[in-house]
């Protein structure tokens, strides 16, 4: 896992897995939207947006923490053939 933080302390976080998601392949909406919205809970979360497109799969959702919420985007798609992952 690769993070990356500005000046104002906010992340960007990069994982890579060695093996595509079923989801992802699929392109299901109905699965995808059910999946992200667990994801989502598992964190206390609401989900505001969920897309699957061209076999990627797009969703945002916020949480509330002390009177503030934080807006959490996640995006998964397919890895791309010859790329070295891990010199990322």
């Amino acid at each position: 896992m690769r993070i990356w933080r500005n000046s104002q302390n906010e992340a960007l976080s990069l994982i890579i897995y060695a093996s595509s998601s079923a989801r992802v392949e699929r392109g299901n909406e109905l699965e995808v939207r059910r999946w992200a919205r667990g994801v989502a809970q598992s964190k206390g979360a609401g989900l505001i947006e969920v897309r699957t497109v061209d076999r990627e799969i797009r969703f945002i959702f916020k949480e509330l923490r002390m009177q503030v919420y934080y807006y959490t985007g996640m995006l998964l798609t397919r890895r791309v053939a010859g790329l070295d992952h891990d010199r990322m």
